[in-house]
């Protein structure tokens, strides 16, 4: 099965409408213990990049498997 390649602002856009879906932005922030606002920032693109530890809660909550691929020089 072929392997599709997923650029970071993919993977950044499909968090902030699962973000956006979800009813309650307060009760996400409790449950995966990241401050409201800075919930907030990422969902309005205000924090362009935020930390990995973040986005790994993030993608862990919300069921996206992120897989690093190097690229050796040829």
């Amino acid at each position: 099965m072929p392997t599709r390649v997923t650029t970071l602002v993919e993977i950044s856009r499909t968090v902030r409408e699962k973000m956006r879906a979800h009813e309650n932005l307060n009760q996400l922030s409790f449950d995966l213990r990241i401050a409201q606002p800075t919930l907030h920032h990422i969902m309005t693109g205000r924090t362009k990049h935020p930390r990995s530890d973040i986005v790994d809660k993030l993608c862990a909550h919300f069921g996206i498997t992120i897989v690093a691929v190097e690229q050796e020089a040829a």
